[in-house]
């Protein structure tokens, strides 16, 4: 048996319960007993999140019944625990009284851990759908990737996600820099569980199962990092975390040209809708986007915006012209797009420059002067409530920014000036009992 204690604070403790005896006779009434009581006493004892039960699929197809039971016994004891059973999420069996979540692998059963990513077995590379040499097939293998097959899977699966772990190669050295932000920021939008490996979050070369030390007590997890990929995850991490469509089980792909090698998709939850586009071609591409405007509760009339989550770029339009909408899409990129009503800040932070000081700032707005939008920037040494509202000359009170909680770290909003008469319009950002004034100029 084998923990990793806490290391942010996000969960109490999670547990790792080796199963991977296969030859112990589970069918044996003493042993069942035996194991349940083990998985029963560090719920009693340290009040644990979870298990991963290593290596299940083998008592699976042993004793099949007996992961029911133990299900059963630890979910009367704590019916929040979550059971992570190392077992295809293709296969409907796994969720049928047995686990919470499932490993992302495929279906067939002569190759057990068959990484859904992965278009064939090679010990020696990492052939991939994102490194495929035929780049026309790519959107076809995700799409088979992403939807089992087109079986489908267990209306209560939950997909544990992954770009590597100890059974696969290391992403990074097997694909490029580029590829890596791209996978890595679509399974991050996915429905299921994203996992971030050892050392993936500082593009590790090595596995730590070599003997291989991929952190060390004397430096930072960040100081470690020479691709810039550390802030890169954290602020993947914080957009699924503010966004509900991004940790939510729905999923819908939209229509996308060019077809072969774009594959976009919806992500919604309620009212809240972000739209997902994948170029998984060479060179760069202009995609065009066919959004399902008629299933979305939108205002004929109204004007909508189509806010890049990341950048914080916008494009506007009424429901009919967001029908179909154009996006530049680099070589193997990732973009994540909101639809909102409004100008929208959208609260992820930017990476710190070394030279910035870590303290209470607000950004002079850019451009300046703006015709009719501009976007003021901000910093926050700690979290806390925010307010940002602006001004006209008079000292009266034109608009209301923001008022909310907001994360440590650096944020943009976007000010539309659109019902505004030109002019000279002042901003004041007021946090933790501080203020600051900010002047702009709005011109038409």
């Amino acid at each position: 048996m084998h923990y990793n204690s806490r290391r942010d604070g996000a969960m109490q403790f999670i547990y790792y319960f080796w199963s991977d005896l296969v030859n112990l006779n589970y069918g044996h009434p003493e042993v069942q007993r035996m194991m349940i009581e083990a998985g029963r006493y560090w719920i009693e004892k340290f009040d644990i999140d979870g298990y991963r039960i290593d290596a299940v699929w083998g008592v699976n197809a042993r004793t099949p019944e007996f992961m029911q039971q133990w299900r059963l016994a630890l979910k009367r004891l704590k019916p929040e625990i979550l059971l992570l059973g190392e077992d295809k999420a293709t296969w409907p069996a796994s969720f049928e009284g047995r686990f919470d979540v499932a490993y992302d692998w495929a279906p067939e059963q002569d190759w057990v851990s068959h990484w859904v990513w992965q278009t064939n077995y090679s010990e020696t590379s990492n052939p991939t759908i994102f490194n495929n040499s035929n780049q026309n097939t790519r959107s076809a293998l995700l799409r088979a990737a992403l939807t089992n097959n087109g079986a489908g899977y267990h209306p209560r699966a939950k997909i544990l996600r992954f770009m590597e772990n100890n059974d696969t190669f290391r992403f990074l050295p097997t694909h490029d820099l580029n590829r890596a932000k791209m996978a890595a920021t679509m399974m991050f939008s996915l429905h299921g569980i994203p996992l971030l490996y050892n050392g993936q979050e500082i593009g590790a070369r090595t596995h730590p199962y070599q003997t291989n030390s991929i952190f060390l007590a004397s430096q930072s997890i960040q100081a470690l990092d020479t691709q810039g990929l550390f802030p890169f995850y954290r602020r993947l991490a914080e957009l699924r975390k503010n966004f509900p469509a991004l940790h939510s089980g729905n999923f819908q792909e939209i229509s996308v040209t060019p077809g072969s090698f774009v594959y976009a998709y919806r992500r919604w939850q309620d009212e809240q809708n972000i739209f997902a586009a994948l170029n998984m071609g060479n060179a760069a591409v202009n995609a065009a986007l066919t959004l399902p405007v008629a299933q979305l509760p939108l205002d004929s009339a109204k004007t909508y915006y189509l806010t890049d989550l990341r950048n914080h770029e916008s494009i506007s339009g009424t429901p009919s012209d967001l029908r179909t909408v154009n996006i530049a899409l680099g070589a193997f990129t990732t973009r994540l797009f909101i639809l909102t009503d409004t100008l929208i800040a959208t609260g992820v932070s930017a990476p710190l420059a070394a030279s910035e000081p870590l303290q209470f700032s607000l950004a002079q707005n850019y451009p300046n002067p703006f015709t009719p939008t501009t976007t003021i920037a901000f910093h926050l040494p700690q979290s806390g409530r925010v307010r940002l509202r602006v001004y006209d000359l008079l000292g009266k009170e034109m608009d209301v920014l923001l008022e909310e909680e907001k994360l440590a770290g650096h944020h943009k909003i976007h000010f539309d000036g659109r019902g505004f008469p030109s002019g000279l319009y002042f901003y004041r950002l007021e946090f933790d009992g501080e203020m600051k004034i900010g002047k702009m100029l709005l011109t038409k």
